[in-house]
């Protein structure tokens, strides 16, 4: 399925954090556009979750709430046509649900480098 190519900053928040952020444009529905064409659409955590852009001085303002994510990806499954190195084309860990937890409990803006 074609995906809208989209140039930014792109962070994700869950969904009942939209109203108190400050952010560009429409939130991306990142389980209908994505994971529910992926083996990793499993996840229920991720239909919670919504994908914004965000401007340099956005992110500046809300730097306090803001959080990268940054550990070793397990469980990496893709969808689509297969790379030179044999791997499929849209391939994304499966162990991202321990980060989406810890945002949607504290209410932060996560960064996470395969969504981005």
């Amino acid at each position: 399925r074609d995906r809208p190519v989209r140039k930014g900053k792109f962070f994700i928040v869950h969904r009942n954090d939209l109203d108190s952020i400050e952010y560009m444009g429409t939130a991306i529905d990142i389980f209908d556009e994505f994971y529910r064409h992926h083996p990793h659409g499993k996840e229920p955590l991720l239909c919670e979750f919504v994908a914004i852009e965000l401007t340099d001085k956005q992110i500046r303002k809300q730097h306090k709430r803001t959080r990268l994510s940054s550990y070793r990806w397990a469980d990496i499954e893709g969808v689509g046509p297969k790379t030179d190195k044999g791997q499929q084309e849209f391939a994304v860990p499966g162990n991202v649900r321990w980060f989406l937890m810890l945002c949607k409990e504290h209410g932060w803006i996560g960064w996470v480098d395969f969504m981005s």
